[in-house]
């Protein structure tokens, strides 16, 4: 990808994923940046903003996680090469992550395997349906209309809290991160943040720091934490962004930028979602 000419304000985002909720987010947090938007979903929000533009496109013409970066943004692993999203599907990444936070991940299995209950996600992406949790007899003949390949985790029903961490590495390795405890999430065909406040929490830093350089991750990420019996588990690993880039920007850590030390946004940042109506258009090939 041929590096940008002018100023940053003249140089125009490509937003991939556009149908997720990060879109918006992205783009009302830097209304002097102009962003293109593209999905292959047929209504995608953002069509009030004076700095969107909006296209249909389908993800045959991937990316790698090198070229996401200021004027690539990838909201959904589907736009990545094969190569990288499975790189960083749940069951590799937290498959590697095991050996180094043996007490901290939650594993998967492509599988439910023996009694109790599971959950099932996307393993590349998120899976696009209500969450569904049951025992191996229900969940075992599950089929993979979306090809977001199937992981199968152990269903945690004692959580205290739910817990968020959402930030860019570097290409020097240094990350700025925001550890969010999610007070409101819609989690259906799609995940929706609703509530939020960022806490201080040095140890899940640390580990979403040791978890990054073992993955040897560049570019956004969301790793998703649940604490148990006072205990934090690591249960995903994306590597796509979440909507808190307007949070994150009003409290001094700006994602769009090349972390050139490490940044934390610190504890105290709240952000709610508020209902908003406005007009938008079918988007058609």
């Amino acid at each position: 990808m041929a590096a940008p000419h002018g100023s940053a304000s003249d140089i125009e985002i490509l937003v991939l994923g556009a149908e997720k909720q990060a879109a918006t987010s992205l783009a009302s947090a830097y209304p002097e940046r102009h962003f293109r938007f593209v999905s292959d979903h047929p209504v995608v929000d953002g069509w009030d903003l004076a700095n969107v533009t909006i296209g249909f496109a389908t993800p045959s013409r991937t990316v790698t996680l090198t070229e996401a970066a200021e004027r690539v943004v990838v909201l959904c692993p589907r736009w990545l090469e094969p190569a990288a999203a499975d790189r960083a599907a749940l069951p590799s990444s937290l498959g590697r992550l095991t050996s180094v936070l043996p007490d901290r991940v939650l594993p998967v299995e492509t599988r439910p395997l023996g009694d109790g209950e599971w959950i099932v996600k996307g393993a590349r992406w998120h899976r696009p349906d209500a969450p569904l949790v049951g025992d191996a007899a229900l969940l075992g003949d599950l089929t993979d209309p979306h090809g977001c390949g199937l992981a199968y985790q152990r269903h945690q029903p004692s959580v205290a809290q739910s817990i968020l961490v959402v930030g860019r590495r570097g290409a020097s390795g240094n990350t700025a991160l925001g550890v969010v405890e999610v007070r409101g999430e819609v989690l259906e065909r799609e995940a929706f943040l609703v509530a939020g406040e960022t806490i201080d929490a040095p140890e899940i830093v640390g580990d979403t720091v040791r978890a990054l350089d073992t993955l040897d991750h560049r570019g956004f990420f969301a790793l998703s934490w649940v604490v148990v019996e006072r205990r934090p588990l690591l249960t995903s690993f994306r590597p796509v962004p979440r909507a808190v880039f307007g949070s994150f920007r009003r409290a001094g850590v700006d994602l769009l930028a090349e972390p050139t030390v490490p940044r934390v946004v610190p504890a105290g940042v709240c952000f709610i979602g508020m209902p908003s109506y406005a007009s938008f258009r079918s988007l058609d090939a």
